[in-house]
Order: C-alpha cells, then sequence, then structure tokens
C-alpha cells in the first residue's frame, strides 16, 4: 500500500527536507544525461558497497554520496515521495 499523505501536521517549513529533495533531483537529472558508460563509472565511485567499506579506508564518504544515486525513474519518485511524506516530521523532531 502507498501512502498518499501526511496527517501529522508541521510546526515548521522543512526547509531541509525540500533541499535534499532539490539536490537529489539536480543529480538524478545530471545522472539522465550521462551516457551509460560514465554513469556505470559513477556509480561505482559514489555508489555504496559494503566489501568496500571494510577494505577501503576512504570508503566511508560513500555512505553520504550513495543517497543521491538513483537506479531509475520509479526508484527516485518513491524515495523522493518517502521524503516528503516523512521528512518533515523528522526534522521537526530532530531540528533542522
Amino acid at each position: 500500500m502507498i501512502q498518499i499523505q501526511d496527517s501529522v501536521p508541521s510546526r515548521s517549513v522543512p526547509l531541509a527536507t525540500w533541499g535534499l529533495i532539490l539536490l537529489n533531483g539536480l543529480v538524478f537529472f545530471q545522472e539522465l544525461a550521462l551516457p551509460p558508460e560514465s554513469l556505470e563509472q559513477l556509480t561505482a565511485l559514489l555508489g555504496m558497497v559494503p566489501a568496500r567499506l571494510g577494505h577501503d579506508p576512504e570508503a566511508w564518504w560513500t555512505l553520504l554520496t550513495c543517497m543521491f544515486l538513483h537506479g531509475g525513474w520509479m526508484h527516485f519518485i518513491g524515495n523522493m515521495w518517502t521524503l516528503y511524506l516523512f521528512g518533515d516530521n523528522v526534522e521537526d523532531r530532530m531540528g533542522s
């Protein structure tokens, strides 16, 4: 079942959530503009590979960069919809 709305009101404007959605959108449209070979290289560089975390001390940053990579339109739309629905509540609870 897909949630279509959020019944918990926000106490503030969710700027961090909107910023993350915008940034994800910019990165996703940049991914769409890349040729397949470059997209594979980008995914290999910025994607989180669990085996790499145990062997490469420089791979910790992929825990952050992987959240901006999406495998297609449905993956992107699903993630952004979920972020839109729940991000404001998380931001209210934790602060932005």
